[in-house]
């Protein structure tokens, strides 16, 4: 699942979410509720994550964050 693997990612690059939220000018409650699945994320969404990070989006898809 992508969310999984962008959850992941941030754990593992010790990305706090907060500071994801902010980039994306979300409310952290928003970005938690994409990242847990609670909620669809949108493939604008999913875009501007992988721009703001700075990698592909194949690397969430293919599971290999």
């Amino acid at each position: 699942m992508v969310a999984t693997n962008i959850n992941e990612y941030l754990v593992a690059n010790g990305i706090k979410k907060t500071w994801l939220a902010e980039r994306l000018d979300v409310p952290i409650s928003t970005l938690s509720s994409i990242l847990s699945g609670r909620v669809q994320m949108k493939a604008e969404m999913f875009i501007r994550i992988c721009q703001i990070l700075g990698v592909a989006p194949e690397t969430f898809a293919d599971g290999r964050g």
